[in-house]
């Protein structure tokens, strides 16, 4: 009798918990549109799209990772504020262009909270379900999810977190508080995005039909970068000067595409992960018509790609296609390369940008004494100033996302509120320089683990076409990211998490297809 109570207690409590903290937030929502936006529908529909609809969709991971991948298509435009004048998209004016969080950051944290609440309600059902006190309700998972080893990625993600948070705790020692508040504050952000590795896993384990729901998920993905790229087309039409954009602290960039997310560097950081990924897919898919398709959105991507006119972008598509050429076809190579070839003859801005990249490529390596353009060179100098932060903490580092601090307090900026002074021009040299050699090992095997996991694929003849292109292209992809984070911090950008991690939820271990083959979910609900 006790036991029992004390299941229903335990069952019941994560509901209350979630509930009283849903009715906190409500009210505050209360208080908040009746004092401050009340009457704005547009304001109405934000602070409801990104507090309210998570909460919402805490029992439907995958509906909620479908909103999730389509809000990098806000990008910078998609920044809120919440202030004297309420809740607002900072983005659309001018004078707050550059403040204000990220929808995602909003969206995804209370989606989470709702989702592991969920998560323990469903673990204390399947352990009265083990221990026989209770009779298996509906829409409890299956049983046998219980015995399921935990994600590859479960370990070094969990050790990267722990040494990056006591990297935090050791700066308190020669870094003001606020400084390391801020730091842990990004932090808590890596740690959300990279759950969503964990939340897509889990939505394709609790799907009745995993390899339709990573069709599903695939094409979301696929339609959100052909959204942006298409943006980015109308952009450099009706808004090809950022010139105006300066004074809010972006890049005034000129006639380069740069959608909503102005930065081509990073957008193009972006494509190029894409569209070796779906490089990848189509080199596995054996109908003509999908083939067809695949190619086309590859080509408006690359012709996006390229007119961001970014030489990092440059350099990180052709390491991928590369990559993917050397395991499965070297027609590839040559085909893309005419392609290129084609398109530098063509335009004088892209054979003036690779002639860059081919002088600072010469000047990094030490085979030409030519001075690099200024942008080279203030990306060597930020790469040796971050050198030589590293030989002074190469354990534990100075502490996560502090750089700007460090680097004003080891006299490398005039001032911590310089633009762009939080990284070094390399995610890589970021981390190590932060987090030191403790944190960069678990960090580095976040990308090598799925290299291994995707080449086991490729080298299985059991598992599916469609895993075995995903697999091709996503090592294509990690490795065009690898690369292109030596000159952008793009391992660390938000926007680009979010395609990465769920990217990565989407890559199959052997032992988990032969597990979504013998779960039997015909007698429960979907968990969506």
């Amino acid at each position: 009798m006790i036991a029992e109570r004390s299941i229903t207690i335990q069952q019941f409590l994560p509901k209350v918990i979630f509930w009283v903290i849903g009715a906190i937030i409500a009210s505050a929502a209360s208080a908040l549109l009746s004092s401050r936006i009340f009457g704005n529908p547009l304001q109405i529909f934000l602070f409801a799209a990104v507090v309210i609809l998570p909460l919402l969709l805490a029992n439907k991971p995958r509906s909620a990772l479908y909103i999730i991948i389509f809000l990098p298509v806000l990008g910078e435009l998609g920044r809120l504020s919440i202030g004297a004048g309420g809740l607002s998209l900072s983005g659309i004016d001018l004078a707050t262009t550059g403040t204000g969080t990220l929808a995602a950051d909003i969206f995804i944290p209370i989606f989470l909270f709702g989702w592991l609440i969920s998560r323990s309600e469903i673990r204390v059902r399947q352990h009265a379900n083990k221990t026989g006190s209770e009779v298996c309700e509906a829409n409890t998972i299956s049983p046998t999810t219980i015995t399921q080893p935990p994600p590859p990625l479960t370990l070094p993600f969990t050790l990267f977190i722990i040494i990056a948070t006591l990297s935090l705790i050791h700066s308190l020692t020669f870094l003001p508080a606020q400084d390391v508040a801020a730091g842990s504050l990004y932090l808590i952000r890596f740690l959300e995005y990279g759950l969503l590795y964990f939340v897509t896993i889990h939505a394709l384990k609790t799907h009745p039909d995993p390899r339709s729901s990573t069709k599903n998920i695939i094409t979301a993905i696929t339609i959100s970068a052909l959204i942006i790229a298409i943006i980015g087309f109308i952009q450099l039409v009706i808004f090809p000067n950022l010139t105006a954009l300066e004074q809010a602290g972006y890049d005034p960039h000129i006639n380069r595409l740069v959608a909503t997310w102005l930065d081509p560097n990073f957008l193009g950081g972006f494509f190029a992960f894409i569209i070796s990924i779906l490089l990848g897919i189509m080199l596995f898919t054996k109908k003509i018509a999908h083939k067809t398709g695949l190619l086309f959105i590859i080509a408006i991507l690359a012709t996006a790609l390229f007119f961001t006119y970014s030489r990092s972008a440059y350099l990180a598509l052709a390491t991928g296609i590369f990559i993917i050429s050397l395991i499965q076809s070297r027609k590839i190579l040559l085909i893309t390369l005419a392609l290129f070839l084609i398109g530098l003859s063509i335009s004088p801005r892209a054979q003036e940008r690779v002639g860059e990249l081919t002088q600072s490529m010469a000047a990094i390596t030490g085979a030409s004494a030519q001075t690099p353009d200024p942008t080279a060179k203030l990306r060597l100098e930020s790469w040796g100033q971050t050198i030589q932060l590293i030989q002074k903490r190469p354990l534990l580092g100075s502490g996560y996302n502090t750089l700007r601090s460090v680097n004003f307090q080891e006299g490398f900026i005039q001032s911590p509120d310089t633009h762009s002074a939080a990284g070094s021009d390399s995610s890589l040299l970021t981390i190590l320089a932060t987090t030191g050699i403790l944190g960069f090992i678990p960090f580095l095997l976040l990308y090598l683990i799925p290299i291994k996991t995707a080449w086991q694929n490729l080298r299985d003849k059991k598992i599916p076409a469609l895993s075995k292109g995903f697999s091709l292209g996503l090592i294509g992809a990690i490795a065009a990211l690898l690369v292109h984070s030596i000159f952008i911090n793009s391992l660390l950008f938000p926007q680009i998490l979010i395609f990465f991690w769920i990217s990565l939820g989407l890559l199959k271990t052997k032992k988990e297809a032969l597990i979504f083959k013998t779960l039997d979910f015909k007698d429960h609900i979907p968990y969506n």
